[in-house]
């Protein structure tokens, strides 16, 4: 059914071309000339985020379990992500998968490492037409294992507005029950090295510390994080919001 929204959605955008997002002119969603001229700000620079979010779980050593970012969510890397999961522009999706690609990449994956993807609601699957994540994960490359982690089918974020707006607190709190262990959780975990939570874009980082969660208490021995990129904090430590994409939960 992905399969068949994807290829949907990919011959939708060739018949009816977007406008290019940096420039308004033909040729989008990023045009020859934009890709030329802006190509500085469309090459991942990853960086450890675990800092900029206060909302993650901490490990061992009492510092929160690290994640990495592919880039920052600044510019036309914002409008691009803003454009994939708020408008349906899948075209843009290399240049994001190059971003969680890096992060990935900058963890050093080891043979016992597992990827997880953020699971996503089947409602946004339904609205969108595909799961921002796992294309982000599949154009970089990976596969995140499944049956791991589950989102609750009963769970919304919010009766209105869903997360945007709130901190990190409130954040985690509506988040605490969204997810459980998978059926293979307890057989797979406790064997693992790392378990990698995979996502589009780090705010708070209430989503990514939800699932981590779980996954530690289902037997992961040790958990970290990739993204794509990753928000500036604009307000005070554990209750500023970050601006974020449509859609976007933690």
């Amino acid at each position: 059914m992905g399969l068949l929204l994807d290829a949907c959605g990919d011959a939708f955008e060739a018949f009816v071309p977007s406008p290019c997002l940096a420039c308004g002119s033909g040729g989008g969603p990023l045009c020859a000339r934009c890709r030329a001229a802006r190509a500085e700000e469309l090459v991942p620079r990853p960086f450890e985020a675990s800092e900029r979010a206060s909302a993650l779980p901490l490990g061992p050593s009492g510092e929160p379990w690290p994640v990495w970012a592919g880039g920052e969510y600044t510019g036309l890397r914002s409008e691009l992500m803003l454009a994939f999961k708020g408008r349906g522009v899948t075209a843009v999706s290399d240049v994001l998968a190059s971003h969680l690609g890096a992060a990935v990449a900058a963890l050093d994956l080891g043979e016992r490492d597992v990827l997880v993807r953020v699971p996503p609601s089947w409602r946004s699957c339904l609205t969108r037409g595909y799961d921002p994540v796992e294309r982000l994960l599949a154009g970089a490359g990976g596969a995140g294992e499944r049956g791991l982690v589950r989102r609750r089918a009963a769970w919304r974020p919010a009766a209105r507005g869903g997360q945007k707006g709130l901190g990190a607190r409130q954040r985690g709190e509506r988040l605490a029950r969204a997810f459980r262990p998978g059926p293979r959780a307890g057989a797979v975990l406790p064997r693992c090295g790392r378990v990698v939570v995979v996502d589009d874009v780090l705010t708070t980082g209430a989503t990514l510390g939800a699932v981590m969660k779980v996954l530690l208490a289902a037997g992961a021995p040790a958990v970290a994080g990739a993204v794509a990129l990753a928000a500036r904090p604009t307000g005070r430590a554990g209750e500023g919001t970050l601006g974020e994409p449509l859609g976007k939960d933690g």
